[in-house]
């Protein structure tokens, strides 16, 4: 059972990275040349889980403003570089918050306003997000040591890189195809 506050920051970070995680996976997977069907199931788990990650996210920071072990201000979670904990994870954490809202809300708020290129160029910023939340995880995590938690990064990171490989990989077949 989760009896204080610092384990719902733990849980909350984590399932953060977790669903953020699933969101680039779904959305690689999705956009693949490969994948001929189940693409408008893809896209909505790919929506879903980047909100899941997003209401995780700010879980994580609101239970940080109440943790009486470590307590931070608001400005401590959303200027980088002000807190004295870990200040350049916990700054890359606050950097990744600020992309994955941006995008998100350019994604579902905004699209119909933006050209696509716009949008496109906006949506990838994802990916440097993603890899600052999890040097924020590595850095500032306190459960970073765990070997749980360290094949789970090394696990998703592998996934990602994999996916991204295939997926490039059969972009470039297609496009050799309808030259």
């Amino acid at each position: 059972m989760l009896a204080n506050t610092w384990d719902w920051i733990r849980l909350c970070g984590f399932l953060s990275y977790y669903f953020f995680t699933i969101s680039a996976i779904c959305g690689i997977i999705r956009k693949s040349a490969w994948l001929k069907s189940n693409k408008n199931l893809l896209f909505q788990l790919h929506t879903l889980a980047g909100w899941l990650g997003l209401f995780m996210l700010i879980g994580h920071m609101l239970i940080l403003l109440i943790d009486s072990y470590m307590p931070f201000t608001l400005f401590d979670l959303f200027v980088p570089f002000l807190t004295d904990y870990e200040t350049f994870g916990t700054s890359l954490g606050i950097i990744a918050f600020y992309c994955f809202a941006i995008v998100l809300y350019t994604s579902d708020v905004s699209i119909f306003n933006m050209k696509f290129p716009i949008w496109k160029k906006i949506h990838f910023i994802v990916f440097p997000a993603w890899v600052m939340s999890l040097v924020h995880a590595i850095i500032a995590g306190s459960d970073s040591q765990s070997p749980g938690v360290i094949t789970f990064y090394a696990l998703s990171v592998v996934s990602i890189v994999v996916l991204l490989c295939l997926r490039s990989k059969g972009k470039a077949r297609v496009q050799a195809a309808t030259k």
